[in-house]
């Protein structure tokens, strides 16, 4: 496949899932008001529905995190500096993360009123725009930048990277659009939608600012995210997993291959997504502070963010990408300040050996 035809055919698919995005969005919200009080004995699977719960809304979250992605991997693509797949999703994650507090800072900030789900969407649209026409510009003087997609093993890592929130969304769908929020939902939901009028999230305490020894700095901001999208419903709280559990899975297949004689087969994959889909399970069941109070929004996605981090700090020690270890080293500091504590180990490993 050329890079002419590469570039028409991701810009279908980049205009495919913003569309997606920007005219189905309200599906996400409705889906949330479908059953407000389901009782604990009704049925898990609702059949009357299907299409909308078990097509269109996992359908609808892929293109979100796609859309949310996307610049940041095309810039790394523009550049040339992923060797992987996975390392694409890792160095992807991280540019479009500060892209994002970027060009929504300085919209607040150039703004009189607060951040609204339309100035989201044109920020939003704005930031794929460019950094799409970086990547043209740069495959005309650079070709070969497409290769990653011409692999065959790579293809496949693709296609498991689409496939995890069909398999994450489905068989939880219940717990992530009509459970309850417990308080730490509730308090995670509020430091996301404080980030309409301010740079800094707000904590819902009377002092109101967020010390950096608490952490969850960075988990507010994909929360913002997805409310801008979705609305302040519940499922915005706990989508952010969901987008952090494709790019963990990607960073542990880069991490799995680093230097390993051969790529990993596709039952090889297989088996880290089902330890992945282990840790999902446990962690939405049993991951609160009470076991009948447990909340996926958190610490669940606080903590799946922090591991995330941590592998993506690992990585790129092990690469020796200095300067992406020190971004994820700082994202990592201020989701779980724990992350010192790795830091210190990794530099104490490679001190004794």
């Amino acid at each position: 496949m050329t890079d002419k035809r590469s570039l028409a055919v991701l810009a279908v698919f980049l205009l495919l899932n913003l569309c997606i995005v920007i005219y189905l969005r309200d599906s996400i919200p409705a889906v949330a008001g479908l059953y407000p009080d389901l009782p604990a004995t009704a049925h898990w699977f609702h059949v009357h529905d299907a299409w909308l719960l078990y097509v269109l809304t996992p359908l609808i979250v892929t293109a979100a995190i796609v859309t949310l992605l996307a610049p940041g991997m095309l810039i790394i693509l523009a550049t040339d500096a992923a060797a992987s797949i996975g390392e694409l999703l890792l160095k992807g994650f991280g540019v479009s993360y500060v892209l994002h507090f970027l060009t929504t800072t300085a919209a607040k900030t150039l703004l009189s009123g607060p951040l609204d789900p339309g100035h989201f969407i044109a920020l939003l649209s704005a930031t794929l725009a460019l950094s799409y026409g970086l990547l043209v510009m740069r495959a005309r003087g650079m070709p070969g930048l497409f290769r990653l997609f011409t692999d065959p093993h790579d293809r496949a890592q693709l296609y498991w990277l689409f496939a995890i929130p069909f398999l994450f969304i489905i068989p939880l769908l219940p717990v992530i659009f009509w459970q309850d929020l417990n308080a730490d939902g509730f308090e995670a939901l509020e430091i996301g939608r404080s980030l309409s009028t301010t740079v800094i999230p707000v904590f819902p305490t009377p002092a109101g600012t967020m010390g950096l020894g608490i952490g969850m700095v960075t988990m507010s901001y994909p929360i913002h995210w997805f409310i801008m999208l979705f609305g302040p419903v519940e499922a915005s709280t706990r989508l952010p997993m969901v987008l952090f559990t494709v790019v963990l899975f990607a960073g542990l297949m880069a991490s799995v291959e680093f230097k390993s004689r051969r790529r990993m087969r596709p039952l090889e994959q297989a088996a880290l997504l089902l330890g992945v889909a282990g840790y999902v399970t446990a962690m939405s069941f049993n991951s609160g502070y009470d076991n009948y109070f447990t909340d996926m929004s958190s610490p669940a996605a606080y903590e799946t963010l922090t591991i995330l981090l941590i592998t993506a700090c690992c990585y790129s020690l092990w690469v020796g990408a200095g300067r992406w270890f020190l971004l994820f080293s700082l994202l990592g500091f201020l989701a779980r300040p724990t992350i010192l504590l790795i830091i210190v180990l990794l530099g104490a490993g490679i001190w004794i050996t």
